[in-house]
C-alpha cells in the first residue's frame, strides 16, 4: 500500500469531533419540579476536563414537560470572573420545535446557539433564571418530590465535565448566583447545555492530510 493511502486511512480512523452532541446534565422525561417557595436563580458549577467543549445549545428543565408557565432563561458564566460566556436563550410559550425539543433530551428542552468554546481546565457555571412556585418549578434533589412523582436522575457528562458546587439567589432576573447551596451535587434540574468536543490541532492536520491524500489518489487513477 502506498504512503499516500496509509495517511488517508489514518485520517479516516480518527474520531470525529463533530459527533452527536452530548448533554451536560441529563434528566429523564416524566419528571416534575418540586422547588418550594419564592423565585429562584440557580446555578450548577462545573470544570471542563482535558478537552475543550463547543457549546451548541442551551437547555432548561421543563416541569412535567408540558411547556413553559413562565419564561426561563439560561446562560453560562465564567465562574472566576463572573462574566457571561456565549449567548443567552429564553424559553417561553407552548411546547414544540420552536420552543425547544424533547426526545432523547429527556426532561429538558434545548435551543441552538452560535457555538462557543469552553476551555479545558476552566471552571464555569450554567445558570437558569425564572423558576418559582407561581410559575415553572425546577427540581431540587434535597427536597422530597411530590407524592407519586418521579425523581430526576441528574446524569453529568463525565469525563468531559466535573461537577462542583450549587449556587442560588432569590429573584427572577438573570444574575450570577453567589449563595452556596449544599449537596448532593448536582443538586438542581434546571439549566443544562449540549456540546461537542473541540478537535485537537493535530487531529485537524491529520484530517487535512487525509483529504489531500484522497485527492492525489483520484488524480493518479485518472
Amino acid at each position: 500500500m502506498g504512503a499516500v493511502a496509509v495517511v488517508a486511512l489514518l485520517a479516516a480512523s480518527q474520531p470525529s469531533a463533530m459527533a452527536s452532541a452530548i448533554i451536560a446534565y441529563q434528566n429523564p422525561a416524566g419528571d416534575y419540579g418540586n422547588q418550594p417557595g419564592g423565585n429562584w436563580v440557580v446555578g450548577l458549577q462545573f470544570t471542563v476536563g482535558s478537552t475543550p467543549l463547543s457549546v451548541t445549545a442551551l437547555g432548561a428543565f421543563d416541569n412535567n414537560q408540558d411547556g413553559w408557565t413562565d419564561p426561563v432563561s439560561v446562560e453560562i458564566y465564567d465562574f472566576n470572573s463572573q462574566t457571561i460566556v456565549g449567548s443567552e436563550v429564553t424559553f417561553s410559550g407552548a411546547s414544540g420545535p420552536s420552543e425547544g425539543t424533547l426526545g432523547y433530551d429527556g426532561g429538558s428542552r434545548f435551543l441552538s446557539v452560535t457555538p462557543f468554546t469552553l476551555n479545558a481546565g476552566v471552571t464555569y457555571m450554567v445558570v437558569a433564571a425564572g423558576y418559582g412556585t407561581d410559575g415553572e418549578q425546577n427540581y431540587n434533589a434535597a427536597v422530597a418530590p411530590p407524592i407519586g412523582q418521579g425523581v430526576p436522575t441528574l446524569i453529568q457528562a463525565t469525563p468531559y465535565i466535573t461537577v462542583d458546587n450549587n449556587y442560588y439567589t432569590s429573584g427572577t432576573s438573570m444574575v450570577f448566583p453567589t449563595t452556596l447551596d449544599g449537596g448532593p451535587d448536582p443538586r438542581y434540574a434546571a439549566g443544562t447545555f449540549e456540546f461537542t468536543l473541540v478537535p485537537e490541532p493535530s487531529t485537524l492536520a491529520l484530517a487535512g492530510l487525509g483529504g489531500l491524500s484522497l485527492l492525489l489518489l483520484r488524480r493518479q487513477k485518472s
